[in-house]
């Protein structure tokens, strides 16, 4: 019997290039790209369960797991959101997958220290004015945007491995994908049951520029003042948008061998997270990346 794979992210772990550059170049493996099942998970993930129809989602699945070939799809927000919310409920989301007939799960990490730097500039991104300070917080003291212990990645390990079995779950590092070692695409290779993915001959890897730490501040500061998702009004014209000035400040201003914005938190970091990712490497035998717990003295940022 073929299978049902769901890639379940998370964001910011390579999940646009996997979805655009990797998943879909897999021979003997039926890729389904995100189009033709959006509104399958969004129901999955977003609706209560008095409008929430599991059987129709389990036909709709199966329907479109029409070939000889294991079936994959892959969707970041089935592992709930991280902003502005104490999350959808994961449970209930992973009970769903397996009610819908998945079989499989990978889920694809990142060290903590880089997943919040990319956070923030993605939220400076979309529109965003907050200090990266405000932005999140260690102790829980603020309200934050976003809830720092969505990547205490343990959590959902443990969730979908009781509900789909330790065996049925895949947990795939983020670091490995660029590196010249092979051990992602191996890995993901045996867990799909498909001949080595040579990823060199795949499209060119690379990871997205990100905007410099001076260009994100900029950025921070014009947002005040343009339109954007979080303001959709705006002290000047909608064409000069938030996502404009990121586009033109991206072409000239790009990142060259500089601390992170979010350096001087970064011991609070990785000490939040030293009991989780050490559980993680013990208990499910991961060679976690020496990024999961390299702390680090950084002077204080003026």
């Amino acid at each position: 019997m073929q299978e049902i794979i769901c890639h379940i992210g998370f964001p910011k772990t390579g999940t646009t290039f996997l979805q655009k550059k990797v998943f879909p170049n897999i021979k003997n493996v039926n890729y389904l790209a995100g189009g033709k099942i959006k509104q399958l998970l969004h129901d999955v993930v977003q609706k209560d369960d008095s409008f929430y129809n599991k059987f129709k989602t389990r036909a709709q699945l199966i329907q479109l797991h029409n070939s000889n070939l294991n079936m994959l799809f892959s969707n970041e927000q089935l592992t709930g959101h991280h902003i502005k919310t104490e999350f959808p409920n994961r449970t209930q989301i992973a009970r769903r997958l397996k009610a819908a007939g998945v079989n499989k799960i990978i889920i694809t990490i990142r060290n903590q220290s880089d997943v919040l730097e990319s956070s923030y500039k993605q939220y400076i991104k979309s529109g965003g004015v907050l200090k990266i300070s405000k932005f999140f917080d260690l102790n829980n003291n603020l309200n934050p945007i976003l809830y720092i212990d969505y990547f205490n990645y343990v959590k959902i390990i443990e969730l979908y491995s009781e509900i789909f079995g330790l065996e049925n779950v895949k947990i795939l590092q983020f670091e490995d994908i660029f590196s010249k070692n092979t051990t992602f695409y191996n890995q993901l290779a045996s867990f799909l049951k498909v001949e080595n993915i040579d990823f060199k001959n795949s499209p060119e890897l690379k990871v997205n520029k990100s905007l410099s730490n001076f260009s994100t501040k900029l950025l921070r500061v014009i947002n005040h003042f343009t339109y954007h998702s979080y303001s959709p009004s705006s002290l000047i014209s909608k064409k000069l948008s938030s996502v404009f000035f990121y586009k033109t400040l991206r072409l000239i201003n790009s990142p060259k061998n500089e601390k992170k914005l979010i350096s001087k938190y970064e011991n609070e970091i990785y000490s939040h997270f030293l009991g989780s990712n050490s559980l993680l490497k013990e208990r499910y035998n991961i060679n976690l990346h020496e990024k999961y717990f390299a702390l680090k003295k950084w002077n204080k940022l003026e």
